[in-house]
């Protein structure tokens, strides 16, 4: 069976990147820092959700998230070739602080995590 499954909880790095692509389709891109080492250092993460709840656009920087979903690598073309990049896709995304989204987030864990069984 193969499986893609990430869970990131950490904090906003900044306010999200909003676009609205040509198909009507919204695409939420969020910076989440996460502590990387027991010494405190941190690393910021992409993510991307497609077509997010209206909430997503207000986030702040700062602000403590919880997401579920899946890693995917991205290839694209530059001038001088071919480049790629990874990055997190989001199923869902909650607050750190709202019970029901975090319910929402465990619920996509724990299916991917079955369908492993």
């Amino acid at each position: 069976m193969d499986c893609s499954l990430v869970m990131i909880a950490g904090e906003l790095a900044k306010g999200p990147e909003m676009r609205t692509l040509e198909s009507g389709s919204v695409l939420a891109v969020l910076t989440v820092r996460v502590k990387a080492t027991e010494q405190g250092r941190a690393m910021s993460l992409p993510i991307t959700m497609w077509d997010p709840p209206p909430w997503v656009g207000e986030l702040e920087a700062g602000v403590g998230l919880v997401a579920a979903g899946r890693v995917v690598r991205r290839f694209y073309a530059l001038a001088g070739g071919r480049a790629s990049r990874v990055e997190v896709v989001a199923e869902q995304v909650a607050r750190d602080s709202d019970r029901r989204g975090r319910a929402r987030v465990r619920r996509v864990v724990e299916g991917a995590l079955d369908a492993l069984a």
